[in-house]
């Protein structure tokens, strides 16, 4: 896998994770609407933030980062 699927991988994980968070928080509200309360979804998850325009990695950020975190990488052989 290269760098950039790599980091492409874990862009899209983030996402998904982000949106099963807000699905939470939105039974949350329901649940608690439901009950007569007053409460939305963003006040357990705070704010949805406005998109930002990704910006990927440079191919030597993306070696620099597997090095560290892998202790491997495409100049640092096992």
């Amino acid at each position: 896998m290269s760098p950039k699927e790599f980091f492409a991988l874990h862009r899209a994980y983030r996402e998904r994770m982000e949106h099963f968070d807000w699905h939470m928080a939105s039974l949350k509200a329901f649940y608690v609407q439901f009950h007569g309360g007053k409460t939305t979804a963003e006040e357990f998850m705070g704010k949805k933030s406005a998109k930002k325009q990704l910006t990927y990695p440079t191919n030597e950020q993306l070696e620099r980062q597997l090095t560290t975190i892998f202790g491997v990488g495409p100049k640092k052989k096992a």
